[in-house]
């Protein structure tokens, strides 16, 4: 039965991002979208949980889970101090020679919410969520999974969105292996 289904599966957080030139956005300000009302219909008929209060629709300036889009300033941020708990966080874990694993799913998972908002910084965790998987309950915190996290240290500045940069039209080549000569290219 659909209706049990939808039900058993929790629906949350259903966000649509729309780019508008002022003058078009001045026509549709704050009125809901064909999807979003699409998506209301279905859930009111399926019976989902949800909550009118926190329900925003074509807003300039919004916060959803905790992440801050403001349009007109072209940003997208994590609240206040997010990101400097977090890598304060980050090199206190850094600093043991042996973490419990609860201690580094935390601290994984709140770069993995930061990295949303700049999905090509997931690249610096790789050998951290295998290393993760194996381990039991405490072990020792290898070198792999240190140069790791610090990456994303490394990189917590341009995960920060600018929402108004533009495209670039021109082709580009990167070398991303560790000994070189791995070559990947966008057009």
């Amino acid at each position: 039965d659909l209706v049990t289904t939808a039900w058993s599966i929790y629906i949350d957080n259903l966000t649509e991002d729309e780019i508008f030139a002022f003058e078009e956005f001045t026509k549709v300000f704050y009125r809901p979208s064909e999807r979003m009302l699409a998506a209301g219909e279905r859930y009111e008929r399926w019976k989902s949980p949800g909550s009118e209060d926190k329900r925003v629709d074509r807003a300039v300036d919004r916060v959803v889970l905790g992440t801050r889009t403001h349009g007109e300033l072209g940003r997208r941020d994590t609240p206040a101090q997010y990101i400097c708990k977090l890598i304060s966080a980050t090199l206190w874990l850094c600093s043991h020679a042996r973490v419990e694993r609860k201690w580094a799913e935390i601290v994984l998972g709140r770069w993995v919410r930061q990295m949303c908002l700049r999905r090509a910084s997931f690249v610096c965790f790789h050998k951290t969520w295998s290393w993760l998987s194996l381990l039991d309950h405490v072990g020792p915190l290898p070198t792999f999974v240190r140069a790791e996290f610090l990456s994303a240290v490394c990189l917590a500045l341009p995960m920060l969105s600018d929402l108004r940069g533009t495209l670039s039209g021109g082709d580009s080549a990167s070398d991303v292996s560790n000994r070189g000569g791995g070559v990947c290219v966008g057009l």
